[in-house]
């Protein structure tokens, strides 16, 4: 979060730092699949939001395993579709941590399922004499190498980029020796459903991580990735004794990331410039990895020295929550200056359902929890006007509800509660600006769930 009341630490760096890390794969996470010997998804925690499926052949956790942490085995003829993807840039970079098995066999780690320049390809594909590197698209080999940096029988992370001061193909933080053929060109633009990953015919592999961005990244941001998978999968032995991150460690020291509670349902991080879009923010990027990007009706303006957007009663945004509203965690960092009684957050817009408002009163400065009628469920606390604060409900339709200020419990009554249907947020106001906030947010998170005293604490 963005201010100095906070508990929670940032992680010096996260690949949703970079922009556009639109799928993120990550089997060491173990809430973003059901552990089993068949997996069916696997939740992406990029911008895209949604889950790849399994489409062919078993997909499995329980068999296998890089020092220590999950990973995924993907057996002969097994591969999983991506989610649906939008891609605006003509460039590509990829990551995969796998381990491809022994030679003599083709692997693809990321390959297109259909005649798309959209869909990106990395694979360690065998000739009948030699096996190569590859980075490609439909039909197209952007970088081939075929004396690779020894990747059989053991894991490695590959990292394939179309461009950056250095495009091409890098095993273990190593620049490979290109083939002579080599014959870069562009991806395509628009929208995907057909990214598979994972498809041998002749031989299975297991797979740590996958990334891919939208677009190149600097060769620092590709040294940061790969230092962040090098700790994080014990392999940062394999990275060259040149490499920044051979002895680093800093880079890496874990805290707490929001998404580490699997409940997850909202994530909108000011304080995270990739995450924004223009100075006039038509859209707040969804960091939960459920793709529930928020869109102006309104654009509040972006402030980068409070890293905090900015309301005067007329801007709002909304976005879907896809579950049920029966129970529910919110946590908001803002700053209130106004006497009128504004909307955080308000939660269904539509006549007749029950929803639910987060409202600050300015003429008292004090915290609300309302029906979307207006009936007041919980109410307290005394925030300064001017001064950021961290604002935290949660409520559960059957029991309690719970107000906090700065980690503070300064409000709580007892249930049952009505709060029905799913949930169409607006934030900065309700219907739109009505009510509309004047302030600053800084960061509003959701899950949907009542969330542990523990788990409170660490958010």
């Amino acid at each position: 979060m963005a201010t100095a009341t906070l508990s929670k630490k940032q992680w010096p760096f996260a690949p949703q730092s970079i922009n556009n890390c639109l799928l993120w794969l990550d089997a060491a996470d173990t809430s973003s699949y059901t552990p089993s010997a068949s997996i069916s998804t696997w939740r992406n925690k990029g911008y895209s939001g949604g889950n790849a499926t399994t489409t062919s052949g078993t997909v499995g956790s329980t068999s296998a395993e890089i020092n220590g942490s999950p990973a995924m085995t993907f057996g002969t003829n097994a591969y999983m579709t991506a989610p649906s993807m939008t891609f605006t840039q003509t460039t590509r970079t990829a990551f995969v941590v796998v381990n491809i098995g022994a030679t003599g066999v083709s692997r693809y780690f990321l390959i297109n399922g259909g005649s798309s320049t959209i869909d990106t390809g990395l694979v360690t594909y065998y000739s009948g004499t030699y096996t190569d590197v590859q980075m490609s698209y439909y039909f197209r080999v952007n970088y081939q190498t075929t004396a690779p940096y020894p990747v059989f029988n053991t894991t490695s992370i590959i990292c394939g980029t179309t461009l950056s001061t250095n495009g091409g193909l890098f095993i273990n933080g190593l620049a490979q020796t290109p083939y002579a053929t080599n014959n870069p060109g562009t991806y395509g633009t628009g929208t995907t459903t057909t990214q598979w990953i994972g498809t041998s015919t002749n031989g299975s592999f297991v797979i740590g991580e996958i990334m891919i961005f939208d677009g190149a990244i600097t060769d620092i941001q590709r040294q940061q990735v790969e230092g962040y998978l090098a700790q994080k999968w014990g392999l940062q032995s394999l990275l060259p004794p040149t490499h920044p991150y051979y002895t680093l460690n800093n880079l890496l020291t874990y805290a707490f990331e929001p998404t580490q509670i699997p409940t997850c349902a909202l994530w909108l991080d000011a304080s995270d410039a990739t995450s924004i879009t223009g100075t006039s923010v038509y859209q707040w990027k969804d960091k939960s990895g459920n793709g529930n990007n928020a869109t102006a009706s309104s654009p509040a303006t972006y402030s980068p020295s409070s890293k905090a957007l900015l309301f005067t009663g007329s801007q709002s945004y909304a976005t879907t929550l896809p579950s049920l509203i029966t129970a529910q965690s919110g946590f908001a960092v803002v700053s209130y200056n106004s006497a009128a009684v504004t909307d955080i957050i308000s939660v269904n817009q539509t006549s007749g359902q029950a929803g639910l408002q987060q409202i600050v009163v300015g003429s008292t400065n004090s915290l609300r929890v309302t029906t979307y009628g207006g009936t007041i469920i919980v109410s307290g606390g005394t925030f300064t006007q001017n001064t950021t604060f961290l604002y935290n409900y949660s409520f559960d339709s059957t029991a309690a509800a719970y107000i906090y200020l700065n980690g503070t419990q300064v409000g709580s009554t007892t249930g049952p509660y009505t709060f029905t249907g799913a949930g169409t947020i607006n934030i900065g106001g309700y219907n739109g600006a009505n009510e509309g906030f004047i302030g600053s947010i800084n960061e509003i998170i959701l899950y949907n769930t009542v969330l542990s005293t523990t788990q409170r604490k660490a958010v």
